[in-house]
């Protein structure tokens, strides 16, 4: 009933500066990989497309959010500053987690710390939903904090 379906296609080498073996300037092979969570088989219900860098010195694979199409068209040094952290998929996971409990004071700090970490540099809604985390968070402490000034001093 559901499924997944994965579609492979073969792009051009690239130059490539590898930010695990610090090689500069060095080949990577580049592919395309679209994978698609089915419903009975012919209904897509999640599409993903990534490119994927495989650096030809230590046959690590990363990730970029660029199309296969242009690619060629960075510099090896803009390449290593867009590829994509390993952990996305837990960086993700952890900015919702620390969205939902930022309303609870300090247990909501050791979920949005690690998030913050992880997302800081990230574009998109995982970095806003830290953000967010923390503007609550703070808010929270302020309140529990004139809160005790209010109650100590009255």
């Amino acid at each position: 009933m559901i499924g997944v379906k994965e579609e492979t296609i073969q792009g051009e080498d690239v130059l490539y500066d590898c930010p695990i073996c610090n090689e500069k300037g060095i080949v990577a092979e580049t592919r395309s990989v679209d994978t698609a969570l089915t419903l009975l088989v012919v209904l897509p219900l999640i599409v993903q497309k990534r490119t994927e860098l495989k650096c030809t010195s230590c046959g690590k694979r990363r990730y970029v959010d660029i199309d296969l199409k242009y690619i060629h068209r960075y510099s090896p040094d803009e390449l290593c500053e867009m590829v994509e952290p390993p952990w996305k998929v837990a960086a993700s996971a952890l900015a919702f987690c620390s969205l939902l409990v930022s309303i609870l004071p300090i247990i909501a700090i050791v979920l949005i710390i690690p998030s913050f970490v992880m997302n800081r540099k990230r574009k998109g809604w995982q970095r806003v939903a830290t953000y967010v985390a923390i503007c609550i968070q703070l808010l929270v402490l302020a309140f529990l904090f004139l809160g005790f000034l209010v109650d100590t001093f009255s």
